[in-house]
């Protein structure tokens, strides 16, 4: 070989050392980028360990609260169902209230005959007594004649 073909394949083998040196500086900045956005997954994957950790927590309280719900439906249920008993242990009450101030009345009316039945039987008492000391009072004039 000729030294120009030499020279020739020397510099066409530097011009490829000077592209194989910039494709690895380019290289090396998509290593860099790579390496970037690495580290940008990275903090992701942080965050969303936190999220995933704060959901499983929100998860959980919700479960408890959707717990305490049933248990808090379950007493309103008792407490209603308690609120019917004493309603209808009212309504009970209150017809035996009523019943009982029918009677209340019914006494009162009788309260009223007897009354008048007994001023009745104190006027005849009085008329008899008036009458047995007539009799006395005639008795004992005719004792003195």
């Amino acid at each position: 070989m000729r030294w120009t073909e030499i020279d020739d394949i020397d510099q066409r083998l530097d011009a490829m050392d000077l592209r194989m040196d910039k494709m690895d500086q380019r290289f090396d900045g998509i290593d860099q980028r790579f390496d970037g956005i690495d580290q940008r997954f990275d903090g992701i994957d942080q965050r969303f360990d936190g999220i995933e950790s704060q959901l499983n927590e929100h998860t959980m309280l919700l479960r408890a609260l959707e717990e305490r719900s049933k248990v808090h439906s379950a007493e309103l249920h008792d407490v209603k169902f308690s609120l019917d008993t004493f309603e209808g242990s009212f309504t009970n009450v209150d017809k035996r209230i009523s019943g009982l101030e029918t009677m209340v009345r019914s006494l009162d009316a009788n309260m009223v005959q007897l009354n008048k039945k007994v001023s009745t039987i104190e006027v005849v008492t009085s008329q008899n007594w008036n009458d047995i000391a007539r009799m006395q009072v005639s008795d004992e004039k005719g004792k003195y004649r």
